[in-house]
């Protein structure tokens, strides 16, 4: 529920209150040489598989990104890949986002329709007072914060970001850093308000 609420709204809501442009701005990027795109598919690539390892969180995405901040920021590497690989690579993410529902029946989903708006509308309410505060405090562009605050899957957000030209590193780290601090801290609350493993067998 919260990538399809998420992702059909909020860029429309971002749109038509003004702090997200309604059409796409016309960027010129230069595209990376044959040899630069080889060592950014291979430096991606490595730093994924490392990431995947330590079971680091979105190894893959972030994998790509750390490489080519990397090699862009040392000057190693200048451009990017080909506006038709970009197009390509968002239809991908997409896809991977719908196939989540696969085999999923209708009865299961309406079946848990009640508790996924509501956990939704918790969600939505404490991200939306961060949201508040950050922007009254800082100078951030209103629309990166919503998007980096937004309570959805970190590939949904990060594709959202790119369509909407807000800056992807920002909300990915975001994002980033609510998995890693989930992580964490799942356990322990678990541990202190979950039910005891003899208490569920019973």
């Amino acid at each position: 529920m919260r990538v399809i609420i998420l992702t059909a709204a909020l860029p429309l809501i971002l749109a038509l209150t003004g702090v997200a442009p309604a059409a796409s701005p016309v960027i010129t990027l230069s595209v990376a040489s044959p040899l630069a795109l080889v060592e950014l598919v291979v430096a991606a690539l490595a730093v994924a598989l490392l990431l995947r390892l330590i079971k680091f969180p979105a190894s893959w995405m972030f994998g790509a990104m750390i490489a080519s901040s990397v090699l862009h920021g040392a000057g190693w590497v200048d451009g990017g890949v080909p506006p038709w690989v970009r197009s390509v690579a968002l239809v991908g993410i997409g896809a991977l986002i719908g196939s989540r529902f696969a085999r999923m029946r209708p009865k299961v989903l309406l079946g848990h329709i009640n508790a996924a708006l509501g956990s939704f509308a918790i969600a939505i309410a404490i991200s939306g007072v961060f949201v508040a505060l950050i922007a009254l405090t800082t100078q951030v562009r209103f629309s990166d914060v919503v998007v980096a605050f937004a309570p959805g899957a970190m590939d949904a957000m990060l594709a959202l970001a790119l369509t909407l030209h807000i800056d992807p590193i920002f909300v990915g780290a975001h994002h980033l850093s609510r998995f890693v601090f989930v992580t964490i801290a799942t356990p322990g609350i678990v541990h202190l308000f979950g039910r005891t493993q003899d208490d569920v067998d019973d």
